[in-house]
């Protein structure tokens, strides 16, 4: 016999001797995996459907163990993708309830009807599960604006933040609501700003997760515009003086700076501010007087006196 006869005898029977291995194995493997026995499950609980008109309060179980009969291949698809159980909140809620109790033997059928395959759970550890409910009730808080704005140099807000809307529904059990006073937004971070403001942001939900708001963003408004140093020289009124007195101010006007925007510069004049001296406030070892600033356009800014002590004298 030649030697590649050979070669291919001794080939051949390498060749079946590892196909009867693989054949073995596969044997083996499909009947340890084949054979039933009993194993401890865990899973994940989900809820769903959730009636509008309630909440789940209070700490929601996450998981569930229970014991099933199953096979090899099912074990590992167990153990490579836990299984989730979902809880059908809505087909178990009458109006008006406060909790959902769920027995075990409701459990063992909520399980076995999700995990059809196999329909072999026996009983589920624990003592059954009970949902706790509240009504869900609405009100109305305001929003409120979180800001860090860096105006150009020259350039200003022209007060407040307008909010579109500035109050928004918020959704929760009672209990909870009565903790929360407002909404937040996230924080509105500009530079260098010299136009006016028009952003939509977003409202920051609460904390807690039974409770949700209707809007979820909010539109802000800041009118901005350039701004400049004005001055003026006004006179000051003096009030409350006794009757048979003559009283002289020394001085009689007083000098005011404050920041004007650009399109208000001419139209601000000495007519728009009130600076008295109270007579009856009088410090009479100094014989001096303080002056004030009554009345004066809210639009402007730094308002400065350029003098904090108005002198007297008094003729009789």
């Amino acid at each position: 016999m030649s030697r590649s006869i050979t070669h291919q005898i001794k080939n051949g029977k390498y060749r079946s001797f590892l196909l009867f291995l693989l054949l073995s194995l596969v044997f083996w493997v499909l009947t340890k995996f084949s054979k039933e026995y009993s194993e401890t499950i865990q899973a994940t609980l989900v809820y769903k459907n959730i009636p509008e008109q309630v909440t789940i309060v209070g700490e929601r179980s996450s998981m569930i163990r229970f014991d099933i009969v199953t096979n090899g291949f099912e074990s590992l698809f167990f153990k490579i993708k836990k299984p989730k159980i979902d809880l059908n909140i809505n087909s178990y809620y009458k109006d008006g309830m406060k909790s959902i109790s769920l027995s075990n033997n409701d459990l063992v059928n909520i399980i076995n009807d999700q995990l059809s395959n196999y329909n072999s759970v026996k009983s589920v550890f624990g003592d059954g599960l009970i949902i706790e409910l509240d009504s869900i009730v609405s009100i109305k808080l305001p929003v409120i604006i979180r800001s860090n704005i860096q105006f150009k140099e020259g350039f200003k807000g022209m007060g407040d933040f307008v909010k579109d809307p500035d109050s928004v529904l918020v959704f929760g059990p009672q209990n909870k609501l009565n903790t929360i006073e407002h909404i937040v937004s996230e924080s509105l971070e500009l530079n260098e700003v010299d136009n006016d403001i028009d952003k939509s942001i977003k409202l920051l939900p609460p904390e807690d997760v039974n409770i949700s708001i209707e809007t979820k963003n909010v539109r802000v408004l800041l009118k901005v515009e350039e701004f400049t140093q004005k001055q003026l020289i006004l006179p000051i009124e003096l009030i409350n003086i006794p009757e048979g007195q003559t009283v002289k101010l020394l001085p009689e006007t007083v000098t005011i700076t404050f920041d004007v925007s650009i399109e208000e510069f001419n139209t601000i004049t000495e007519s728009d501010f009130r600076i008295i001296c109270d007579f009856s406030e009088r410090d009479e070892t100094n014989n001096s007087l303080n002056p004030i600033l009554e009345n004066f356009p809210e639009s402007l800014s730094n308002l400065v006196l350029g003098t904090q002590r108005i002198e007297y004298l008094i003729f009789k």
